[in-house]
């Protein structure tokens, strides 16, 4: 899977030679490019590397546009809370998400309020007060560290490193 921005760069094989010998391998490729007149079939597939890749998609198609960006970050937001997966594979493709559309502070912290009120409306599995508490840690160490807006929900390797 490519995400340059080259439109006739697609590698089929990669391969050397020295001393006379020869070592080298085939392989598909594709173009996350070659997607973007599929948004509505990316949001609406079930594999989690689908939205991903649409938020590649969006992340190309909103340069420059903060207020479109956030309608498609909030978009992508509510379809990982309408999959029926696990709380910790939600985590961990918003965190992906989050990385790729980055928001000016503002519309990332009307985004959390939103994300937040779509949590208390959806039915996740039980938090442990131990979560509560690493999560409330987390959000303060990054809220000082951005200066005021956390942007995401915390993973175990943050957690670790605001401890």
């Amino acid at each position: 899977m490519l995400a340059d921005e080259s439109d006739n760069r697609t590698p089929t094989h990669f391969g050397y030679r020295l001393f006379g010998c020869e070592v080298g391998i085939r392989f598909p490729s594709v173009k996350i490019l070659d997607y973007a007149d599929q948004a509505e079939a990316l949001e609406a597939d079930p594999n989690p590397f689908a939205l991903v890749t649409a938020a590649h998609l969006f992340t190309r198609k909103t340069r420059g546009d903060p207020e479109q960006r956030h309608a498609a970050k909030w978009r992508l937001a509510k379809l990982l809370y309408e999959r029926p997966w696990d709380k910790q594979r939600i985590i961990d493709l918003f965190s992906v998400i989050d990385w790729l559309m980055r928001l000016p502070t503002e519309l990332e912290k009307r985004l959390m309020q939103e994300v937040y009120t779509l949590e208390r409306k959806v039915t996740m599995p039980y938090v442990t007060s131990a979560e509560r508490f690493g999560k409330k840690k987390w959000i303060a160490a990054r809220q000082a560290r951005r200066g005021g807006c956390a942007s995401a929900e915390p993973t175990r390797a943050s957690l670790r490193h605001s401890a």
